[in-house]
């Protein structure tokens, strides 16, 4: 112990211990960017989804401010590609 080995532990030992380490947080960084890829195509998909399903209904009731005039929502902003349009029901 006085030598600085800390038994089996050399800086060998160490060294090795510490790229493996490496090599397990790399793994984990790649999966974890992969699943956010995937949410993001998901989360796209499902907003583009609900805008198909959102536009029809304001066209017929634009008469009456659309949806958001409808039921009287307020914040009632779509949004696309994460920028809020400054057109909310007025």
């Amino acid at each position: 112990m006085a030598d600085g080995t800390w038994g089996y532990r050399t800086l060998i030992y160490m060294l090795n211990r510490i790229i493996r380490f490496q090599a397990v947080v790399e793994l984990i960084a790649n999966e974890t960017a992969q699943s956010l890829r995937t949410l993001t195509a998901q989360k796209r998909k499902f907003r583009d989804a609900i805008y198909q399903n959102r536009l029809p209904l304001d066209y017929l009731l634009a008469a009456e401010g659309g949806v958001c005039g409808k039921f009287n929502f307020t914040n009632c902003c779509p949004e696309f590609v994460g920028e809020v349009i400054e057109q909310c029901a007025k």
